[in-house]
C-alpha cells in the first residue's frame, strides 16, 4: 500500500503515539530533526562517516540517526522522517513494515496533513512557500497536497492540485 492508497487518519494513532512519547502537541513541533532530538536524545542526529554510502542510517543501542553531510536541508528532513519511520516500526509495530509502509508513515512524519491545512490557512496556496515551511521538495508536496484533496476537501485544496 503507498501513500496515495492511505487515508490521512490511518497514521494518525502513530502520529499521536510520536507526539505523546516526544512529551509534545502537534502545533509545537518545529520539524523532524527537532521531533527526532526529542525522541530520541539530544545527541542522536550526526553526520555519518564519510565510508557510509546510505544517506541516512538509523543505529541501536542507544538509538542515533547517522546523515551524510552531502544531504541538502529538503533530502536531510525526508530522511531523518523516514529514519523516524522505521525506529517507530522497529520499536511499536507488531510486524515488520514493508517498503511503502515505511515511507507512508515518513511522508506524515514530515508533513502532516493537519499542519498543512494549518499552514495553507495561513500562507495561501503557494505550493513552494509550503514545501519552503515544512523544508521539503516541491514534488513531495504537491503529493501531499493530492491526499490531501482525496479527503474529499475542495477549493483551495482542488486548486493547488490541479495548478501543479
Amino acid at each position: 500500500m503507498t501513500d496515495q492508497d492511505r487515508l490521512p487518519g490511518q497514521w494518525a494513532d502513530e502520529l499521536a503515539d510520536l507526539y505523546r512519547l516526544a512529551d509534545c502537541r502537534p502545533e509545537q513541533v518545529e520539524g523532524v530533526g527537532w521531533l527526532a532530538l526529542r525522541l530520541l536524545g539530544d545527541s542522536s542526529i550526526d553526520y555519518a562517516p564519510s565510508e557510509q554510502l546510505e544517506p541516512v542510517r538509523l543505529l541501536d543501542g542507544p538509538w542515533r540517526i547517522l546523515v551524510s553531510p552531502e544531504l541538502d536541508d529538503a533530502e536531510l528532513t525526508l530522511a531523518i522522517a523516514r529514519a523516524l519511520a522505521v525506529w517507530w516500526f522497529s520499536r511499536f509495530a507488531s510486524r515488520a513494515p514493508d517498503a511503502a509502509d515505511v515511507a507512508s508513515l515518513a511522508a506524515a512524519i514530515a508533513v502532516p496533513l493537519p499542519a498543512l491545512t494549518q499552514e495553507i490557512d495561513r500562507v495561501g496556496d503557494d505550493v513552494e512557500e509550503l514545501s519552503e515551511s515544512f523544508n521539503v521538495p516541491v514534488d513531495f508536496m504537491i503529493d501531499r497536497l493530492r491526499l490531501l484533496q482525496r479527503t474529499g476537501r475542495s477549493g483551495t485544496y482542488s486548486r493547488l492540485v490541479e495548478a501543479s
